[in-house]
Formats: C-alpha cells, sequence, structure tokens
C-alpha cells in the first residue's frame, strides 16, 4: 500500500461546473446556445453572452456566489471510478479548491454526496500550492504552476484558454481513466 497523497481540485476537474454555468447564463440572457467545446474556447464563458446579460443588467459571476451551486451539477466522467480505485490502492485523497462567494457549503456537500466515502479532506484555499501533497490534479497551469518540484502536477485537459503556459515538469492527460493509469504506473503498482 501506498503512503502518498493526492490533492485534486474541484471545479472541472470533479464536478462538471461549466455545463450548469453556462445553462444559466443562457437562461438569464433569454438565448439557448449550445455550449462552446471547441479546442481554445474561451475559460470565461460568459464572455460568449456578455452582451445579452449585459442588458439583463446580470452580472454573470453570481452564479457562483450562491449557496446551492452544487446541488446541480455533476461529476466529470470517470472521476468517481478513478477516485475509488486510487483511494483502494491506498492514497490519501483530498480536495483542494477554490471557493467564491456563499458556495462552500454546497461544494462540500457535492463532495460528499459523490465522493465522500473515498475523500479524506477537503480545504478550501486560493493558494492551493502550500498544500504539501504529491500529486495534483488540477486544470489550471496557474495553479500547477506554483508547486514545488517536490509535487508531481498533473494537468485535465479541458477545452478552456490557459492564462499562463504550462511547465514542462506537468504531464497533461485527457481523461481520468489515464489520470488513475498514470499515477498507478508511477507508483510502479502497474506495468505500462
Amino acid at each position: 500500500m501506498v503512503n502518498k497523497t493526492i490533492a485534486v481540485d474541484c471545479d472541472l476537474v470533479l464536478a462538471a461546473s461549466d455545463t450548469v454555468w453556462w445553462d444559466w447564463m443562457c437562461r438569464l440572457a433569454g438565448t439557448s446556445h449550445p455550449k462552446p467545446s471547441q479546442r481554445g474556447a474561451n475559460y470565461n464563458l460568459s464572455e460568449y453572452l456578455k452582451v445579452a446579460l449585459r442588458e439583463q443588467g446580470r452580472d454573470p459571476f453570481d452564479f457562483w456566489r450562491g449557496t446551492t451551486v452544487y446541488d446541480f451539477i455533476e461529476p466529470v466522467a470517470g472521476s468517481i471510478a478513478a477516485i475509488r480505485a486510487l483511494k483502494k490502492t491506498g492514497f490519501d485523497i483530498i480536495v483542494v479548491t477554490h471557493v467564491k462567494g456563499n458556495s462552500n457549503k454546497s461544494k462540500y456537500q457535492f463532495i460528499q454526496r459523490y465522493f465522500g466515502e473515498y475523500i479524506d479532506g477537503y480545504i478550501a484555499t486560493k493558494e492551493k500550492h502550500y498544500v504539501a501533497c504529491d500529486y495534483m490534479i488540477d486544470d489550471r497551469n496557474s495553479n500547477l504552476n506554483k508547486f514545488s518540484r517536490n509535487t508531481t502536477c498533473i494537468q485535465l485537459e479541458t477545452c478552456y484558454t490557459q492564462d499562463e503556459s504550462q511547465l514542462t515538469s506537468t504531464k497533461s492527460l485527457p481523461n481520468w481513466e489515464e489520470i488513475k493509469r498514470f499515477i498507478l504506473r508511477e507508483e510502479c503498482i502497474i506495468q505500462t
């Protein structure tokens, strides 16, 4: 059994929060456009609807300040199975996430609802790099780039733009199955 810690971001890594945010903004804007999903889509989805939202006098970031935000969000495909497998292998798994407004309780309840028995801790902080861990899984280069060389950084790829270039030491992977395989190979638990 391994004695290592995997830290995992929540939004776009465990929680498919972009879809619910997009649907919420479309309702406010009175439109029904499909969510941008092509590579290079703007990370700030509100940019696509800013004119209509401005006309309605609505702040698209109010969504993230709500107390029930994560009550309607589904897990990212493959995340539950991968987290379960990594936990059963002996890893300690913690969620390290940034929280806006009043959504912390809702986010924590989301984690408990879908991942509760596999999660050893929950840390809400914007400064994720202060958390000691052996692996960090996040979707944003700006978060991963701050970690020391002692942490193996894994980026779960999304279609969205980044605000920083990726460091060469970060491993970019397309889905949770690949993340699970990479970590297990790194720990010599499975062969290639």
